[in-house]
C-alpha cells in the first residue's frame, strides 16, 4: 500500500508535463543526481548519476560509465495525457457567460469530461526586467466546469457525447473577464501584464485512489504513462550497479501527439545523449545494448468482450503486459520478448501477452526505434 500510495502521490503531483518533469528532476535530485545542461561541456565521474531536462519537460537520466562499458540499458516511457489546452486568446463570451475556448490534445475521451470540476495547469512565461523565465503553475481549484446538455431539451440526442470541441467543449469560466489569467498571476506573485505566453491546459480535479471490494483496482486520471514513467524511474534508481552498462531512464513528452516534437522520442534528444556517452566506439555499444519502450496496456473491458482478440487479451492484475503487433507499432520482436519474459521470470513477475483483435487496429508508442536510426546503428 505504501508503494502504491507513492505512485498515487506522484501522479496527483503531476498535473501537467512541465509538473511531471520537475517531479522527477525532485526525485533524481534527492537520489543525489546532477543536473546537466545540454549546451555545456560535460565532465562526468563514472557511476554517479545525472540528468538532462529538454522543453521543461522531458528529462533523460543516466549513471556515468566506465571507459570500456559494453552497452547501454534503456528505459523509456512519456508523461503527457490527453487534455484540452487553452488557445491563446482563449476568452470567449457566449451570453452572460465567459468560456475558454480549447483545443484537443491527444485522444481525450470528450464524454468524460463532461460536467466535472477543471484545474489549469502549465507553465507561464513570465518577463522580469529583461529575461522571461519558465514557471509552473497549477490552479488546483475548480475554476471551470463543461455542463452537459439537459436531455429533456434534445431527447433524441441526449445519450450521445458531444464531438466537436470548438462548441461544445467549452469550459464555462464565470462571468468576469480576465479572471482567470488573474487568479494564474495571484498565484505566481505576478502581475498579468508580466504574462508573455502560456502552455495551458485543464485537468480533472481528481484524486487517484485504490478501489475494487478489496482495493484491487487503481483508479486515477493520467495513468496513461505516469504510471510507467514513475515505476521505471524507480526502478532505475532502485537497481544494483551493473558491470559494463550503463542504465538510461527516460521520460518524453507529446507521445500523445506522434512524439515529432523537440523533445519528443522522435527527436534526436536521444541519440544525442548515447552520442556522447557513447563516443567512437558507439555503434558497437548500441549493438550490445537493450531498451525497453513503456506504456499502460488497455485491460480487457467486462462490458466490451467482444472488442478483443479472445487468446491474447490481457487481464486485470494478471502480470506485466508485452504488446504484440505484426506491423511493429509496438517495439517487441521474437528477441526482445525473450529476454523480458526471462528477466521477468527470474524477478518472479508474471507476464502476459497481448495483441489487438485483427479487425480493430490499437495505438502505438513511443518512437524510440526512429530516435536510434539517426545514429547510423
Amino acid at each position: 500500500m505504501e508503494k502504491l500510495q507513492s505512485l498515487l502521490s506522484f501522479i496527483d503531483g503531476s498535473v501537467s508535463p512541465f509538473h511531471a518533469a520537475q517531479n522527477a528532476a525532485e526525485v533524481l535530485t534527492q537520489a543525489g543526481f546532477t543536473k546537466l545542461s545540454e549546451s555545456d561541456e560535460w565532465s562526468l565521474t563514472p557511476g554517479n548519476g545525472y540528468f538532462v531536462q529538454r522543453g521543461g519537460s522531458s528529462v533523460l537520466a543516466f549513471r556515468a560509465p566506465e571507459k570500456d562499458f559494453r552497452g547501454f540499458l534503456i528505459s523509456a516511457a512519456h508523461c503527457d495525457s490527453p487534455a484540452l489546452t487553452l488557445k491563446e486568446n482563449f476568452e470567449v463570451e457566449k451570453g452572460s457567460v465567459l468560456c475558454a475556448d480549447v483545443e484537443r490534445y491527444g485522444g481525450a475521451v470528450l464524454y468524460s469530461w463532461y460536467n466535472r470540476p477543471l484545474g489549469v495547469a502549465g507553465r507561464v512565461m513570465v518577463r522580469q526586467g529583461e529575461t522571461v523565465r519558465a514557471v509552473n503553475v497549477d490552479l488546483d481549484e475548480p475554476v471551470a466546469v463543461i455542463p452537459s446538455f439537459a436531455p429533456h431539451l434534445d431527447r433524441e440526442n441526449a445519450q450521445k457525447p458531444g464531438t466537436s470541441v470548438q462548441t461544445d467543449m467549452q469550459p464555462l469560466l464565470g462571468g468576469r473577464p480576465g479572471g482567470l489569467m488573474g487568479k494564474i498571476a495571484e498565484k505566481l506573485g505576478a502581475a498579468p501584464e508580466q504574462f508573455v505566453s502560456a502552455d495551458l491546459s485543464f485537468y480533472p480535479l481528481v484524486r487517484g485512489c485504490a478501489a475494487g471490494v478489496d482495493g484491487e483496482l487503481i483508479c486515477s486520471p493520467r495513468l496513461d504513462d505516469l504510471m510507467c514513467a514513475y515505476t521505471t524511474l524507480r526502478g532505475f534508481l532502485d537497481a544494483s550497479p551493473a558491470k559494463g552498462i550503463c542504465p538510461v531512464w527516460c521520460m518524453f513528452n507529446n507521445e500523445e501527439i506522434g512524439s515529432g516534437t523537440p523533445q519528443g522520442a522522435d527527436s534526436a534528444y536521444l541519440a544525442e545523449l548515447l552520442s556522447r556517452l557513447g563516443g567512437a566506439e558507439l555503434p558497437r555499444r548500441m549493438a550490445g545494448s537493450f531498451f525497453v519502450s513503456a506504456d499502460n496496456a488497455q485491460g480487457t473491458h467486462p462490458n466490451q468482450m467482444g472488442k478483443y482478440d479472445a487468446k491474447n487479451a490481457c487481464t486485470l492484475n494478471g502480470g506485466v503486459v508485452v504488446k504484440h503487433n505484426a506491423n511493429r507499432s509496438y517495439a517487441t520482436d521474437a528477441y526482445s520478448d525473450a529476454v523480458f519474459k526471462l528477466v521477468c521470470q527470474r524477478a518472479g513477475v508474471p507476464v502476459q501477452s497481448y495483441a489487438n483483435h485483427s479487425d480493430i487496429p490499437g495505438g502505438g508508442t513511443l518512437a524510440l526505434v526512429r530516435a536510434f536510426a539517426l545514429l547510423g546503428v
